[in-house]
């Protein structure tokens, strides 16, 4: 996938990632230059590269999109065993197929970040990779106000815990770039 500044630009990103990405292009404006998700990832990291994917490719691409997605929740769905993590991953799986519906996605995703602040209680780097898969699920179905909690949940979590968190993101990039066909 490939996208340019000016089609970013129309989705109205968030001001610190547009910066980020205009200084390592050396750019001050948009432009219609082609620019692959690759780079985005690896000037802006996994949660901007997310965030243009979803606005770009999520509707188009469904069932793609939702699986990328819960393969990326799963990379650290093993540092909790609360079911309701799992059960939120194949609920993303499901809803790209079309198996559930959009409120039902929705009802796991709650589920999930209601499990990342119960584990956010016990251990804080837990609770930052049960958000993520709550996080995940909320970009495929626009459930915001379900994850809102887990996320900041996850950020806080990801400073005290950034060297564990960096390995992890590393596996969420090759889990995009799959997706992608950018590596072999």
């Amino acid at each position: 996938m490939k996208t340019t500044l000016r089609e970013i630009r129309k989705h109205k990103p968030c001001q610190e990632g547009w910066e980020t990405l205009l200084a390592s292009l050396n750019k001050t404006t948009a432009d219609d230059e082609e620019l692959k998700i690759e780079y985005i990832l690896n000037s802006n990291g996994v949660s901007d590269t997310l965030w243009v994917i979803t606005m770009l490719w999520r509707d188009a691409h469904l069932e793609d999109y939702c699986n990328m997605v819960a393969d990326i929740a799963e990379s650290v769905a093993y540092l909790s065993s609360d079911k309701r993590v799992s059960d939120c991953i194949n609920a993303i799986r499901n809803y790209g197929v079309g198996k559930i519906s959009k409120e039902d996605l929705v009802t796991a995703a709650a589920d999930a970040a209601r499990a990342a602040r119960a584990a956010r209680a016990a251990r804080a780097a837990m609770a930052a990779d049960a958000a993520w898969a709550a996080r995940a699920a909320w970009a495929a179905a626009d459930a915001a106000a379900a994850c809102a909690d887990a996320a900041r949940a996850a950020r806080a979590a990801c400073a005290a815990d950034a060297a564990a968190r960096g390995a992890e993101r590393e596996k969420q990039k090759v889990i995009i770039l799959k997706y992608f066909g950018e590596i072999k």
